[in-house]
C-alpha cells in the first residue's frame, strides 16, 4: 500500500478498528516516522485501509487531528529524545531513581505537558481533559471525596493535583524531578488545599502512618518498576502504612513490560504482602487514555 510503511500499518488498523484513541494513535505514528513530512504522508495514504465507512471515518478523524497539532512530531520527537539520554541500567535502584530524575527534568523542560503524558501532544487542553477524565472514574468509584486526604506518588507537573484538588479535602503530591515540582507548585498556586513536594523516590518516609485515605500512581509506577530491586515491594509497603484502613491505593499502569498478567501476579503479591486486597486488575476504563487500572483497598 503506498506510503504507509509496514511497520506503521498495525497502528492505523488500530485506530480504523478504533481499538487506540486517536491521540494514542497519532502519537505512536509520530514516533515511528523519520519526520514530520512522512507523518503527513502516512495519513494521507492511510485512509485507504479503512474497510468500513465507520472505519474510514475514524481515520479521517486522525488525520483532521494531525492537522489541528502541527506540533506533534516534533513534540514528541524532543521529549524521546530527552527520555532517551535519561537512565541508565543498573543495579541500585537509588542511582536508577536519580538518572531518571535527570531525564524527567530533561523532558519537562522540553515541553511540560508532553512529558507527562506524551500522547497529550503538547497541548494543555487536552492534558487537562484526559486529567478530568481520569478524576470523574475516582470520583464515582468513590476512591477520591470531599473529606478524603489524597497522596499522589509521581505527580509531575500537577495535571491531577489540579484536577483532583476540588474533590477533595487535602490533595498531596510528590515527585523526584525538580523541574516538574517547579511546574506542579506554579499550577496549583490559588489552590489552598494542594501541595507539592519533592521527594527521594525510595520511600515515603516523610509522612507517618495512617496519614492518607487514597495513595494515587497514575503512570508513575512503570518507572518504580523499572528501578528494579525491591523497590516496587517496598512501594506497596510505604503505600499501605500511609494509608488509613479502609484507604485505596490505586496504580494506573503497572508496567511498560507488556505482559499484563505478569502485571496483576505482581500487583496482587505486592498488595498481599503489604495488607492490601486487589479489587481491580488490569482493567482499561479510559477513552481518552489507554491507561490500565490496579485498585487495591487496605482491610
Amino acid at each position: 500500500m503506498t506510503g504507509v510503511p509496514e511497520r506503521v500499518r498495525p497502528i492505523l488498523v488500530a485506530a480504523a478498528r478504533g481499538e487506540l484513541p486517536p491521540r494514542i494513535a497519532l502519537m505512536q505514528l509520530a514516533m515511528e516516522t523519520t519526520d514530520a513530512g512522512q507523518l503527513a504522508a502516512v495519513l494521507r495514504a492511510g485512509g485507504e485501509i479503512g474497510q468500513t465507512e465507520e472505519e474510514r471515518a475514524r481515520l479521517a478523524e486522525l488525520a483532521v487531528l494531525a492537522e489541528r497539532n502541527p506540533q506533534t512530531w516534533n513534540t514528541v520527537k524532543s521529549v524521546i529524545e530527552a527520555i532517551a539520554h535519561g537512565a541508565a541500567a543498573t543495579s541500585d535502584p537509588a542511582e536508577h531513581v536519580q538518572a531518571l530524575a535527570a531525564m524527567f527534568d530533561r523532558a519537562a523542560s522540553a515541553s511540560p505537558e508532553a512529558s507527562v503524558a506524551l500522547y497529550s501532544l503538547g497541548d494543555a487542553q487536552e492534558l487537562a481533559r484526559s486529567a478530568d477524565e481520569v478524576s470523574l472514574y475516582l470520583a464515582r468509584a468513590g476512591i477520591v471525596a470531599p473529606d478524603r486526604s489524597v497522596l499522589e506518588i509521581g505527580c509531575g507537573i500537577g495535571r491531577f493535583l489540579v484536577s483532583l484538588a476540588p474533590r477533595v479535602r487535602e490533595m498531596v503530591g510528590i515527585d523526584i524531578s525538580p523541574v516538574m515540582i517547579a511546574e506542579a507548585r506554579h499550577r496549583i498556586a490559588g489552590l489552598r488545599n494542594a501541595r507539592a513536594t519533592l521527594t527521594t523516590g525510595l520511600d515515603l518516609a516523610e509522612f507517618v502512618d495512617n496519614s492518607f485515605d487514597a495513595v494515587l500512581a497514575i503512570d508513575s509506577f512503570p518507572y518504580v518498576v523499572d528501578a528494579g530491586g525491591a523497590l516496587p515491594e517496598r512501594m506497596f509497603a510505604e503505600a499501605s502504612r500511609v494509608l488509613r484502613p479502609g484507604g485505596d491505593f490505586v496504580v494506573c499502569n503497572f508496567s511498560y513490560r507488556g505482559d499484563p498478567d505478569r502485571d496483576r501476579r505482581d500487583a496482587e503479591a505486592f498488595g498481599d504482602a503489604a495488607g492490601l486486597v486487589l479489587r481491580l486488575g488490569g482493567e482499561q476504563p479510559f477513552t481518552l487514555w489507554d491507561g490500565t487500572v490496579f485498585w487495591l483497598s487496605k482491610a
